[in-house]
């Protein structure tokens, strides 16, 4: 017999969630951490979303918190599009490197990356290396980019390096400063390699550059250089690598494929190079040095940020030395303990702290040293390919590198470890409940916080029902207690519940029922305790009078029959409750036959504004419609004239339950000057939901496209067609004028275009076909 398993996960989960909850010290002042979200996402790994308090500031902050210790758990620096020169955002990494037994769990932004002004301020320097990181950066052994002097600091200071993150052999982590020590070993001479993979137009220094794959071909200097190309046996750090010469040049421009490199040297470097020629042998040592600790680790992985501003448990200088650090900005940080088994990752949102900030948060989780990254418009956290805040330009910006935590355990869809996400401990006789279970693998690989692949089951039996797909737990009309049981596999999780008598009432006192039919929706209460109640288990009667307007089975299933009202009761034992109804068919009855039609009520358009812009950034002009959406339409068509360049169309509307949203869809042009918007009202909210209606549109936004600024434009909302039933798509629209008012109502069959009114079917001409 297999014994199962019983996972207390969630109170693991709690426990670790009130640890990272309370007061910390910032600095001597007290502050507030307030946990918003805590969770496994990954083998050893957590993420943390907390609100930070002092005084009246409050900071949003996020964190990955990874057990390096986790044989299944390892981070990897990763470089925009494999080659450098390039930006990428971080959902474009996630998803492109996500894969079997590779699986991207999330990361942060890393390293500053050259831009446009950089290379105006110092092309000598920086003409070529558009988009690079400035620091140094290795994946798997591989050397990317050398650690060097850009913003090292002030030599006169007491502390004054620039922060990274490696990574070991062992998969210890360090959080410090690196020394660049590579070197050139041929013919029993010796020869600094000064940099990786930076291409530079005119060298007037002693010197050797390295370039590889990540390159993707060697820069194309105007000043004599001699040029090595080889086939290197394998890469590393901190370790003697050999190679095998190719081919030899002086004008640089080598295309670079996998596992090959070359070598460019510049005077003394360039005389060096001449004595290698094809087949020569010959060694390089690619060091890296972490001076703190005077030691040459086996490095697999490094990413450079910006300063160290916390080493030993003591925040450095650079903290208030420099305006960018003492400044609120949205930005990350990294930090570990002293043994290097624990990296935190967290990053703050917008309007950001100064990095002092983040020191005393890490600190209080037991990081000794820290480095800051690139923060503002590049500062972004993302898990499992979505960002986790608003960034600093609303949209993530595409970044030279990043760091990403990696989960190499085996793939799987089967749960090993489960938790309810919300634990009931009381339930109402009659009422349904679909918990919401949260599930990892074995190893801890998140899975979904929805996961579906669990049975529900009960002890004893006679607390209540299970439905079909093992996913609903339908509780008895009895007083009793036991326990409601989740099972994948041998895998199980378990809650408390208790069932007691409750109250009965229909979830809303009106709706307004257009087409489709109703199923009506019922709530047991217990207390503050409201739940789903299975519709049939009430006896359902139509109020004498009103049988001809609705109908109701013996499921509660409301059909409409004809336009009007009615009142519909619900009994259960000795409680009962009422549904008034009010029933808007969008046809008229002589149309009835033609249900499978599209059909729009017409409105009193057009509605029309001119409008000029003194800046042309995010230009947008709005329109208020003001228009309730009666009969439950599956679609909106809005048509609209402008003389200029509409691109898309947001639409703010409300729910009958007060809810306030928008919607954003680009339209399409079949004539010039003309713009069809096509909106699927089930994309904008639940249609099923009775409700919900009428839904009521409230403002339409128009988003215009490179406008000339102080230019007059025009723009009108021509009509607004409601579809129902099965609308279809089609490729264009025939414009009619407005004249008529509510009652008329436009109707398309087979792609061609009608009007009903006075209960006749008109053609686009006026004559009558039906």
């Amino acid at each position: 017999m297999i014994m199962k398993k019983i996972l207390f996960f969630l109170g693991l989960c709690l426990s670790v969630c009130c640890w990272a909850s309370g007061m910390i010290d910032m600095g001597g002042t007290q502050a507030v951490l307030d946990t918003l979200e805590h969770y496994q996402v990954g083998p050893g790994t957590y993420y943390t979303h907390m609100n930070v308090i002092r005084g009246s500031k409050e900071r949003h902050v996020y964190m990955l918190d990874v057990d390096m210790t986790n044989p299944y758990v390892k981070l990897e620096p990763v470089q925009a599009n494999d080659r450098l020169g390039s930006l990428e955002t971080l959902s474009s990494m996630y998803h492109r490197l996500d894969g079997p037994n590779h699986r991207m769990i999330g990361g942060m932004n890393g390293c500053f990356f050259v831009t446009n002004s950089n290379i105006a301020a110092d092309p000598d320097h920086y003409a070529g290396m558009l988009y690079q990181p400035f620091q140094g950066a290795a994946a798997n052994g591989v050397i990317m980019i050398e650690p060097n002097t850009w913003n090292i600091g002030w030599p006169n200071e007491e502390n004054y390096e620039m922060g990274f993150l490696a990574v070991d052999t062992a998969n210890r982590a360090y959080v410090n400063c690196i020394r660049w020590e590579g070197q050139l070993f041929a013919h029993n001479d010796t020869f600094p390699i000064l940099n990786v993979n930076r291409p530079r137009t005119y060298v007037t220094e002693d010197r050797i550059g390295l370039f590889n794959h990540y390159m993707g071909s060697t820069g194309t200097p105007v000043n004599a250089c001699q040029e090595v190309v080889f086939d290197i046996d394998h890469w590393g750090l901190n370790q003697m690598l050999h190679g095998t010469v190719t081919s030899v040049n002086t004008t640089g421009g080598t295309i670079l494929t996998m596992g090959q490199a070359a070598m460019q040297g510049f005077q003394a470097g360039r005389t060096f190079l001449e004595s290698l020629q094809v087949g020569d042998t010959f060694s390089i040592h690619l060091g890296l040095l972490i001076p703190d600790d005077s030691i040459r680790p086996q490095l697999l992985e490094m990413i450079g940020g910006n300063a160290q501003v916390m080493m030993h448990g003591k925040l450095l200088q650079r903290n208030t030395t420099e305006p960018y650090n003492t400044n609120d900005y949205p930005r990350p940080l990294i930090g570990t303990n002293e043994a290097g088994d624990h990296v935190w990752m967290i990053e703050c949102a917008k309007p950001g702290m100064p990095t002092k900030d983040g020191c005393y948060i890490l600190q209080s989780f037991g990081a000794t040293n820290v480095a800051c990254s690139d923060g503002g418009g590049s500062a972004q956290m993302d898990l499992f390919g979505e960002n986790m805040f608003a960034t600093t330009e609303g949209e993530p910006r595409g970044v030279g590198n990043a760091i990403f935590v990696v989960a190499t355990c085996d793939d799987s869809d089967q749960a090993g470890q489960m938790q309810f996400l919300d634990p009931l401990s009381a339930i109402p006789s009659y009422a349904s409940y679909e918990p919401t279970l949260r599930a990892w693998t074995q190893e801890g690989m998140f899975i979904s916080h929805r996961y579906q692949g669990h049975t529900l089951s009960c002890e004893p039996e006679s607390l209540g029902t299970i439905s079909e797909d093992g996913h609903v737990f339908t509780a008895n009309p009895i007083d009793a207690s036991g326990l409601l049981i989740a099972s994948c596999g041998t895998t199980q999780v378990q809650t408390p519940i208790e069932i007691r008598e409750g109250q009965m009432r229909i979830l809303y006192d009106s709706i307004v029922l257009g087409n489709q039919d109703y199923a009506i929706e019922v709530e047991a209460l217990a207390g503050d305790l409201r739940l789903p109640m299975q519709s049939q288990a009430l006896d359902w009667s139509v109020v004498a009078e009103d049988n001809s307007v609705v109908s109701v089975d013996e499921n509660g299933k409301l059909h409409g029959d004809h336009n009007g009202k009615a009142q519909v009761i619900g009994t259960l034992s000795d409680q009962s409750d009422t549904l008034y109804v009010q029933v808007e068919q969008a046809f008229a009855p002589r149309m009835s036959e033609r249900n499978d039609s599209v059909c729009a009520h017409m409105h009193r358009f057009p509605m029309d504004t001119t409008f000029a812009f003194s800046s042309t950034r995010n230009a947008s002009v709005s329109i208020p419609i003001q228009m309730l959406l009666y009969g439950n339409p599956d679609s909106v068509i809005i048509l609209a004239q402008s003389t200029a360049d509409v691109q898309t169309l947001e639409l703010e509307y409300h729910t009958a339950q007060g809810e306030v949203n928008k919607y954003k869809i680009s339209g399409n042009s079949p004539e010039s000057g003309a713009f069809v918007f096509h909106f699927d009202l089930s994309k904008m909210a639940d249609i099923t939901r009775q409700g919900i209606h009428p839904i009521g549109i409230d403002v339409a936004k128009f988003a215009i496209k490179d406008p000339v600024k102080n230019k007059s434009y025009s723009l009108s909302i021509e009509d607004i067609i409601l579809c129902y039933r099965n609308w279809k798509e089609f490729t264009a629209l025939e414009w009619l004028s407005a004249e008529s008012g509510m009652d008329a109502v436009k109707v398309i069959i087979d792609g061609r275009l009608y009007i009903v009114r006075d209960h006749h079917l008109l053609d686009a001409h006026g004559r009558i076909v039906h």
